[in-house]
């Protein structure tokens, strides 16, 4: 299928209700989604690989717009109302660039920004939560006078609270959590510890232990 037309009916079916019937379509038109993954009526725009695989789900009404790929392991899930996009010049400079990887079993809840430029990586069980974070993966460096890009990394087991914000480059360890309204920038080196992070900029408080990090189930449950 010839990349315009990819795209066009990438689009078009992508707009549609949940169905068995719309994976069929999706699959058609060149893109990776298992026939038991759900996803919701979303804008998939100019995405040049979709993957969703076994039991991943995305809700209704996000956006996914000028990237690399998007790419939902086992068991991944994006909620509702997301915009998750790349700055079109970084799409050709590296591979990792332009690509969100969602790992087995991992979440992104609703209203969220995703800037995919430098890439954005979410571990196994980990959880971006809460609503209103920023993931920003490019910006000027001010001595070069240059737009840069790097990416962003969430280790497994780890939680994002709401209304974080993670900036190029960052890198929040395993089984870390990244307490709320906290802004993690570079890490410097020898300073990835697991456990709480949070502040402006956001510096490592205090390990931290509980079931959430050697759960065997995906989801956490209300009481």
């Amino acid at each position: 299928m010839r990349p315009k037309i990819r795209v066009v009916f990438t689009l078009a079916f992508g707009l549609m209700p949940s169905s068995k019937v719309k994976n069929l379509l999706l699959r058609a038109s060149g893109n990776s989604v298992h026939s038991s993954a759900s996803i919701g009526p979303s804008l998939i725009w100019r995405v040049k690989r979709f993957s969703a695989g076994p039991g991943a789900r995305i809700g209704g009404f996000n956006v996914f717009r000028d990237m690399n790929a998007v790419v939902l392991e086992v068991g991944a899930r994006v909620g509702s109302w997301n915009w998750i996009s790349a700055a079109v010049p970084f799409l050709r400079m590296r591979d990792e660039n332009g690509v969100l990887n969602v790992g087995d079993y991992a979440a992104i809840t609703s209203r969220h920004y995703l800037d995919c430029s430098g890439g954005i990586s979410v571990g196994r069980f980990s959880i971006v939560a809460g609503q209103r974070s920023t993931i920003l993966t490019h910006g000027i460096d001010f001595a070069s006078s240059r737009q840069t890009a790097a990416g962003v990394d969430i280790g497994s087991y780890s939680f994002v609270s709401t209304n974080c914000t993670l900036l190029k480059g960052a890198s929040l360890p395993d089984r870390s959590v990244l307490a709320a309204g906290g802004v993690l920038s570079r890490s410097k080196s020898g300073e990835l510890a697991e456990g709480l992070w949070g502040g402006v900029p956001a510096r490592f408080l205090k390990p931290v232990d509980g079931d959430f990090f050697d759960r065997t189930v995906p989801y956490v449950a209300a009481e």
